[in-house]
């Protein structure tokens, strides 16, 4: 994952990372963002919440 540098010149990640909580914010980000993701795919393939599981099974 990259950082964006902000307009004080600082990384994001290096500030988080000095405060020992970078790891923890990483993964509360992935969590809120996979069911956006999720719910763009199904806008995006006009495909229905079971449709969408039954597709996520193993096979």
């Amino acid at each position: 994952m990259t950082s964006k540098v902000c307009q004080n010149g600082h990384r994001g990640s290096d500030f988080l990372a000095g405060e020992g909580i970078l790891a923890e914010v990483e993964v509360l980000a992935h969590k809120r963002a996979l069911p956006l993701q999720l719910q763009q795919s199904l806008e995006q393939e006009y495909v229905t919440k079971t449709e969408m599981a039954s597709r996520m099974k193993p096979a």
